[in-house]
């Protein structure tokens, strides 16, 4: 997967009061490989990473798992989170930079992509709750 594609200056930014955000479409390993897809997202608050708090990743994690196992109901989901220069975080201050990791193994239907919009409606229900 091409690693510049892993920033939001390649997606549309949107806007929620002080926060920002951006969601990748699905980006597959190669053209013909459709087994594995990754989405990588950006949450910023005033231009900076948003730092989630351990408790916050469980209830975020859950919801990303259900959307996609709606579609892909055995599915393999892994959601990892870094900093843009690999530099290790501890758990009360984990950057909101991350990938979610699909795997399929009868494969992901590139036209099935509306769980997408499901997953951009989970980013913005978790800033409305990181702002109330």
């Amino acid at each position: 997967m091409d690693k510049k594609l892993y920033y939001c200056d390649y997606w549309q930014k949107k806007n929620i009061s002080d926060y920002s955000y951006c969601l990748s479409d699905l980006i597959f390993q190669n053209e013909k490989d459709t087994t594995l897809a990754q989405i990588h997202g950006i949450i910023l608050f005033k231009d900076s990473i948003l730092k989630f708090k351990k408790e916050q990743i469980s209830v975020f994690e859950e919801e990303i798992r259900d959307i996609v196992r709606n579609v892909y109901k055995e599915s393999i989901i892994k959601i990892w989170y870094y900093n843009e220069d690999d530099s290790k975080f501890d758990v009360e201050h984990i950057p909101s930079r991350f990938a979610i990791t699909i795997q399929v193994s009868e494969g992901i239907n590139k036209a099935n992509i509306l769980f997408l919009n499901d997953l951009e409606k989970c980013i913005i229900s978790f800033i409305k709750k990181c702002s109330s």
